[in-house]
């Protein structure tokens, strides 16, 4: 049974965007170019909350419930192909890692941690020259009794 389904979008560019040397246009999705990005590189970042007074952004990423299972699907067209990846981490209170995921599918299950008390994911390059991103859906998966 699926509960809720969350779209996240890239509708801006900010401080957690990877410029130098990109081409962004966005449309209804992103249209990203950097041929001379190195693989590794952090291109997108998306946070579950924010200290808007200080970074003037506002949290892109719903809110999850703890040892809830989720799927995280990703649609986005990359060249070379599938050289872009996601990594999600989750943090305690104050910003400590208690974990993180490495994504290099499609679409991927994971449970939020009992302990976490926010997350973020990130947009990174496997020696990505350009790619379109649509959107990602985080979904609440539950299992009737």
């Amino acid at each position: 049974m699926i509960d809720n389904k969350y779209i996240v979008n890239w509708d801006s560019i900010d401080k957690n965007t990877f410029m130098y040397g990109s081409c962004i246009e966005f449309d209804k999705g992103v249209m990203f170019e950097n041929l001379l990005m190195p693989s590794g590189t952090v291109i997108h970042e998306w946070f579950m909350t924010s200290q808007y007074f200080s970074t003037r952004l506002v949290p892109s990423l719903p809110i999850l419930k703890r040892g809830y299972h989720y799927k995280l699907e990703i649609k986005v067209e990359s060249t070379p192909k599938n050289s872009v990846y996601l990594k999600i981490k989750f943090y305690r209170r104050y910003k400590s890692i208690i974990d993180s995921m490495t994504v290099t599918t499609d679409d991927f299950s994971f449970i939020y941690p009992e302990d976490a008390y926010e997350y973020s994911i990130e947009l990174l390059s496997a020696s990505v020259e350009r790619f379109y991103f649509e959107y990602m859906t985080i979904t609440e998966m539950r299992h009737s009794s």
